[in-house]
């Protein structure tokens, strides 16, 4: 991409309509100054230069000629035209590839808000690849830009991602912390565009750490700030969410209130993002009545969710596979519980689910408990590890390290238990020194 000063835009443009210095002079500006400007020994101000620039369209289109040229075209100098060029293609959703082309050009040219645009846009595509640990290693590299150049307005979508980041990652005080942040700001800069994305990313997070009542505090927060109509897709989540809640507390009747609520809701729109919630609302209520112990109304709850997701949510057909496994395991169907947990950690590794993966290999270590398979449950606490290492989860490498000790020791594989015992202290002590 070439990039030209005021002189050479101007001169290359003059050629190209075969025009003459003089056919560009009027009252305000001298053959003479137009010459000094070609020669990028003087500079037109503003005024002058969206003037000039408005003759040249003129007279282009009076040629027949298209330019495809704004009004600023001259002004801008090269530092303005590659900001502007860069921010064009973050726009046009560059590559990968592009955005780190775009970066070196950023870099070269002392660009921070360009920089931080296109490092916004590469952290969009790790996250989209489901690499999120690049994601944020990226998403933080685009805070330090904001905190050098003290660009506030930007902090809270890029908390917020960070935040989602660490949620994928099953990193949640972490999550907390980043969600947290994105709302001080959005109160400090009175801007609430992001307020119930990030409302709601922060009740998720406190759900998948088990604190019911703080996520039914968030919610209600989001509750009141809600557009059910234009935040369509956001009211379904929060409502989910807090039928979640009400199961969690064992009021189920609410939570049932809410699901019908919610079915009706997406029958009638016909949207067909919308219906991609009910393979999920399904499982829900599958999963409430195999609390109830009511194991016909589970499966047939379980059953819908499965062909609902088959047809609209192919990801989360992990969900519902592994969820299920709960229900084999309390009719003592084990062998049926093992080949869904199995079929859904397939898919949890195909879209790097790490949450369900970890619910998965969960069930199967109560599975091979009961069956007293140690083999299959060593195999198990190590695959635990290696999933461990993919999100950098430390408490569930030391979990399952303990659990392997453990194992050893009531087999009588000393040397085994040994082993485990010196691969846990090797651990500690570098989580120590890092």
């Amino acid at each position: 991409m070439e990039f030209l000063t005021q002189g050479e835009k101007l001169k290359r443009l003059r050629i190209q309509l075969n025009l003459r210095q003089k056919d560009l002079a009027d009252e305000n500006i001298t053959r003479e100054f137009i010459s000094m400007v070609e020669k990028d020994k003087r500079n037109f101000s503003k005024q002058n230069a969206i003037s000039i620039m408005k003759n040249i369209l003129s007279k282009a289109e009076e040629k027949g000629i298209v330019l495809n040229l704004d009004e600023e075209y001259i002004y801008r100098d090269i530092k303005q035209d590659v900001q502007k060029y860069c921010l064009q293609q973050v726009e046009n959703k560059a590559t990968k590839e592009e955005c780190e082309k775009l970066l070196d050009m950023a870099e070269k040219y002392d660009l921070p808000y360009a920089k931080f645009r296109i490092l916004k846009r590469m952290g969009k595509i790790f996250f989209t690849d489901q690499d999120y640990t690049q994601s944020f290693i990226i998403h933080s590299q685009a805070m330090e830009i904001l905190n050098t150049n003290n660009l506030i307005e930007e902090k809270p979508i890029i908390f917020n991602n960070m935040g989602v980041c660490k949620l994928k990652l099953t990193q949640y005080e972490e999550a907390v912390l980043y969600f947290s942040n994105s709302l001080i700001i959005c109160n400090i800069i009175n801007d609430y565009k992001i307020c119930n994305r990030v409302l709601f990313n922060l009740a998720l997070t406190y759900d998948n750490l088990g604190k019911v009542d703080e996520t039914l505090k968030v919610i209600q927060k989001c509750n009141k700030k809600l557009d059910k109509i234009k935040e369509n897709i956001l009211y379904l989540k929060v409502k989910v969410m807090e039928a979640n809640c009400y199961e969690v507390k064992k009021q189920y009747d609410k939570s049932f209130i809410i699901y019908d609520e919610l079915i009706n809701d997406i029958r009638n729109n016909q949207n067909l993002e919308n219906f991609k919630f009910l393979g999920l609302i399904y499982n829900n209520m599958a999963s409430i009545k195999l609390e109830q112990k009511n194991y016909d109304e589970s499966e047939f709850y379980f059953d819908k969710s499965y062909q609902a997701r088959l047809i609209y949510d192919k990801e989360g057909l992990s969900h519902t596979l592994i969820d299920k496994s709960s229900l084999y395991i309390d009719v003592n169907l084990l062998d049926k519980a093992i080949e869904g947990i199995n079929e859904g950690i397939i898919i949890c590794k195909k879209y790097n689910d790490y949450e369900y993966w970890l619910t998965g290999l969960k069930q199967l270590e109560k599975i091979y408990l009961i069956k007293k398979n140690y083999d299959k449950l060593e195999k198990v606490y190590l695959d635990l590890m290696s999933l461990s290492e993919k999100n950098n989860t430390e408490k569930n490498s030391i979990y399952a390290l303990n659990k392997l000790i453990n194992l050893e020791l009531l087999l009588k594989n000393m040397e085994k238990a040994q082993f485990y015992s010196n691969k846990l202290n090797e651990y500690i002590e570098y989580s120590i020194k890092v």
